[in-house]
C-alpha cells in the first residue's frame, strides 16, 4: 500500500478505503493470533458485552454483572465453557424467540456462578433445549428453564466453582456411617 502511494502520481479514490480495511484486518489478525496462542484466555465481562453487541444487535439488552473479581479467578477451561454456554443462550434468543428485550444477570461469588438469561419472546415449546443441557453437563452445572409470568423464557445456570476434596466428599456421603466404622477407645 505504501509502495503504491509512493509510486502513483495520482491517488486512486479507493486508496483510503483500502487503508481502512488493512488496519481493520490487522486488528482482526492480532486477535486471532492471540486466541490461537492462548485459546482459553477470557475476560468474561468484556467478552459477554462484546457478544451482546454482535448477537443481540437489534434486541434491547440489559446486562448486570456482579462479582467480576471472582470471574477473573476461575480456571480457563471453565471460563471457556461458560462463555460457550452464554453464546448458545444468545444464539437461541436471536434465532428462535422473536424477543424485543433480553435481561441477563451474571453473579459470581468465590464458590459459585449464577447466570440468568431472560427474554420477552414467544417462550420455549418444552423444557430446556438439548444444546444447553449438553453445555451445562460439560460445565458440571445445573440448568433450568422456565416461563416467567410476563412471557418469554428464563434460562438459569448454577455452577459451583469450588469443588470439595475427595476426602471431604467421602465424609459428606458417609457421614451417618462414620461413627459406626470407628469408635474411640
Amino acid at each position: 500500500l505504501e509502495l503504491a502511494e509512493r509510486n502513483l502520481k495520482t491517488q486512486p479514490a479507493g486508496l483510503g478505503e483500502i487503508r481502512r480495511l488493512v488496519g481493520s484486518t490487522a486488528g482482526a489478525v492480532r486477535y486471532c493470533i492471540t486466541k490461537h496462542s492462548n485459546p482459553l484466555a477470557h475476560d468474561l465481562p468484556t467478552d459477554f458485552r462484546n457478544l451482546n453487541r454482535r448477537i443481540l444487535a437489534d434486541i434491547e439488552c440489559q446486562l448486570e454483572i456482579t462479582g467480576e473479581e471472582h470471574l477473573q479467578k476461575i480456571k480457563a477451561i471453565l471460563a471457556d465453557d461458560l462463555f460457550l454456554f452464554y453464546k448458545e443462550c444468545l444464539m437461541n434468543v436471536s434465532r428462535h424467540s422473536k424477543a424485543t428485550a433480553v435481561r441477563i444477570v451474571l453473579h459470581a461469588t468465590p464458590d459459585r456462578i449464577e447466570l440468568c438469561v431472560e427474554d420477552n419472546g414467544r417462550g420455549l415449546p418444552a423444557g430446556t433445549p438439548p444444546s444447553l443441557q449438553r453445555r451445562a453437563a460439560l460445565l458440571g452445572a445445573r440448568v433450568e428453564s422456565a416461563r416467567p409470568p410476563t412471557g418469554g423464557t428464563r434460562i438459569s445456570l448454577t455452577l459451583k466453582t469450588r469443588r470439595r476434596s475427595a476426602p471431604a466428599r467421602f465424609f459428606e456421603r458417609h457421614r451417618s456411617r462414620i461413627p459406626k466404622l470407628w469408635t474411640p477407645r
